[in-house]
């Protein structure tokens, strides 16, 4: 059964150009609440790359907003369960 989940993660992470199964060992359905440090850090690993394409297209020098900060993201996630 295992492998059934990690391929079908495989195949769903395939769909996007930069999609990735990542197996966080002791987490499972929660992984918000279980791990959230590895949560904060994929979610700021994502806006990172956004902001880092968005300066790549720009010519004008537009100020960026800060990336969140770690607590204000683990309050967001807590939020939501």
């Amino acid at each position: 059964m295992a492998r059934r989940w990690s391929t079908t993660h495989d195949e769903a992470a395939a769909l996007s150009s930069r999609g990735a199964n990542r197996l966080v060992l002791g987490s499972g359905h929660n992984i918000q609440i279980e791990k959230p440090d590895v949560v904060v850090a994929a979610v700021t690993e994502v806006v990172a790359a956004v902001r880092a394409k968005a300066a790549a297209k720009t010519d004008e020098k537009q100020p960026i907003a800060p990336a969140p900060e770690k607590q204000e993201l683990l309050r967001y996630i807590n939020m939501l369960v």
